[in-house]
């Protein structure tokens, strides 16, 4: 179907967007190295968050049609395929927020930036958990179509 294909894409534009280093190797100035992770986390959070939003708009409109048309098992098959795909993009952007997560941390108790160490691990938790809960909205938001 054209919709896996589109969807396709926005994971293939997921994965290499995610693949980018915070860039702090070879930084000394713990401000620069917070600054950079910071940015890079919101990106990761951003783009994960965006494309599983994607996803749900472009899979709704076809789940929404095959069933008024009747037919049931195809679209629980499309939301299925729909909610593995939501969870794929998912795991990719909690990995790339994890790598980031600890490359930066590393690079600031190396430092000694404890403080800015301990800032940036409750920053990586709380994009966790919105990378986290906007999956869940998403998953959501198909399986409401059917009235799970």
């Amino acid at each position: 179907m054209k919709i896996f294909a589109l969807i396709g894409l926005v994971l293939a534009a997921l994965t290499v967007s995610l693949a980018a280093p915070a860039n702090v190797a070879g930084q000394d100035n713990p401000n620069v190295i917070f600054n950079r992770c910071t940015q890079r986390l919101q990106q990761i959070s951003e783009r994960t968050t965006n494309a599983q939003r994607e996803i749900v708009r472009e899979c709704v409109p076809v789940i929404e049609e095959l069933l008024m048309n009747g037919e049931f098992l195809r679209a629980r098959a499309v939301a299925e395929r729909c909610i593995n795909r939501i969870n794929e993009v998912t795991e990719d952007g909690l990995r790339a927020l994890h790598a980031t997560c600890e490359e930066c941390i590393q690079a600031l108790r190396r430092l000694e930036a404890y403080a800015l160490a301990n800032r940036l691990e409750q920053i990586c938790q709380e994009h966790a958990a919105r990378i986290r809960n906007s999956r869940e909205r998403a998953v959501n938001r198909i399986r409401s179509l059917f009235g799970d």
